[in-house]
């Protein structure tokens, strides 16, 4: 059974350093599937990563995120004498 999509979704990730002020983001956008017990592969998979959730409580549903469209950037502190 093939997953099917489940609708467009985007995750962003960043990283900031106050003390040196530079830093990267990433911004991954596409379409959201549902893993499912039938494909039993990718529930594998996923069952074996070592994910933590922060917050408390059961986790019985697993999205992928399958990406159209990836950009990013990195930030880098420019003192005066670079300018």
């Amino acid at each position: 059974m093939k997953a099917r999509p489940q609708g467009h979704a985007a995750f962003e990730l960043d990283s900031f350093d106050r003390g040196t002020q530079e830093g990267w983001t990433v911004l991954v956008s596409g379409h959201l599937e549902a893993l499912s017990c039938y494909n039993s592969k990718d529930m594998e998979r996923v069952q074996s990563l070592q994910v933590q959730p922060w917050a408390k409580g059961e986790r019985n549903l697993w999205l992928r995120l399958r990406p159209d469209f990836i950009t990013g950037r990195v930030i880098r502190h420019e003192s005066p004498a670079d300018e």
